[in-house]
């Protein structure tokens, strides 16, 4: 999920502050998640999946590749 959170982020043209203030968490936050260091809590993947403009589903499936 880090690779895809990221990618789409930068395709957006947002940086992390931008997304954590879109979906209401730190930029500490969204920085560990591209680290790899957890994931978002399950309240927050159908926000983090509007602003990044995809689905839950994609952001889930382990299989699909980064945008």
């Amino acid at each position: 999920m880090k690779e895809k959170i990221k990618r789409l982020r930068e395709q957006k043209h947002m940086s992390q502050s931008d997304l954590a203030r879109a979906i209401g968490v730190s930029r500490a936050c969204v920085n560990n998640w591209e680290q790899g260091q957890g994931d978002p809590s399950r309240a927050l993947l159908l926000p983090l999946a509007q602003v990044l403009g995809t689905t839950t589903d994609y952001l889930l499936d382990d299989h699909a590749p980064a945008a």
